[in-house]
């Protein structure tokens, strides 16, 4: 099969594939089972629960830039109403974040709920901006 170790001294790497013919550091090609806790750069990113913030409206709004400050990726879910409008959300590490990760729009005269769900890396900022008339329902982080 597709199941290599590649030493490259040159550079001082080694990749290990399991299903792929070349691998990153480890590079796995199907299912993955950890019974432990799952870490990125060393931060856990489970094992301690979820937290869930739902209607903030109040306190989280359309075109403020936001940070992650939670010490681990966060996945952020917006529902809004719109009117022949549409939401975008960013986030990257630029305090005024410029990629766009998600975008959703209704441009029905009848209206209706669009939703947006994307992740925040830990440290990064994000915030959803509006293309025409939105009003958020709900808002919903976890992490």
């Amino acid at each position: 099969g597709n199941n290599v170790v590649v030493v490259d001294l040159a550079n001082a790497r080694m990749g290990i594939g399991v299903g792929a013919a070349t691998p990153y550091a480890l590079n796995v090609s199907g299912d993955i089972n950890c019974t432990g806790v799952y870490r990125v750069n060393g931060t856990p990113i489970s094992g301690g629960g979820v937290t869930t913030q739902s209607n903030v409206t109040a306190s989280r709004g359309v075109g403020i830039t936001y940070q992650n400050t939670t010490g681990k990726p966060m996945m952020v879910t917006v529902t809004c109403s719109c009117l022949n409008s549409a939401m975008v959300a960013k986030t990257d590490s630029g305090t005024s974040p410029s990629t766009i990760v998600a975008h959703m729009g209704n441009y029905l005269n009848t209206g209706g709920n669009v939703c947006l769900s994307f992740w925040v890396l830990s440290g990064n900022y994000y915030k959803i901006e509006n293309q025409g008339t939105t009003i958020i329902s709900y808002w919903f982080e976890w992490y």
